[in-house]
């Protein structure tokens, strides 16, 4: 018994549902001011440290015009990182001495170029990253290319110059 043809799969446009509102950049700015200000009835030294060592994060959000905001992220991460020892070290000391090391954390340059220097590294792996992959993929093309060159001359070797000009007419 034969078999019936195949039929082709109908295929039917199908609706993608509307993207999820997401909230407007203003409207993060406003929760994160409004969470700073309860914050600092309670944690004033922290609120202060996180302020000033997180400038640079907030700038790269505000100069990014990229919605996936890369540069943001990165140099956020980065700048935590930065950050992060200095909060641990004002929390460790308790509530009584918080602000006189908060005070002296900010007036000690190696503070800064710590905090500051982790968020510049941020930037160097936003800005540096893409080159660092656009040579990385242009030597696996090199090579891969070398590679070819290298099989077509032993298919050659192997079986003769006739199938040079059919292997050319082909690419043609």
């Amino acid at each position: 018994m034969a078999k019936p043809p195949l039929r082709p799969i109908p295929r039917h446009r199908t609706r993608r549902p509307p993207p999820a509102e997401k909230m407007s950049l203003g409207l993060w700015w406003i929760f994160g001011v409004l969470f700073l200000v309860m914050a600092s009835a309670f944690a004033f030294s922290t609120v202060i440290l996180l302020t000033v060592g997180l400038l640079p994060a907030w700038v790269a959000f505000v100069v990014d015009r990229n919605p996936t905001k890369a540069a943001g992220k990165s140099v956020m991460s980065l700048n935590l990182v930065g950050v992060a020892p200095y909060l641990i070290d004002l929390w460790v000391v308790g509530r009584a001495g918080q602000m006189d090391k908060a005070y002296g954390m900010l007036t000690d340059p190696f503070t800064w170029f710590v905090i500051y220097g982790a968020a510049a590294v941020g930037w160097v792996i936003y800005l540096g990253m893409p080159h660092l992959i656009a040579g990385y993929v242009e030597m696996r093309t090199l090579q891969r290319k070398a590679h070819l060159v290298r099989l077509r001359q032993e298919i050659v070797e192997e079986w003769g110059e006739e199938i040079a000009g059919a292997m050319s007419r082909q690419g043609d």
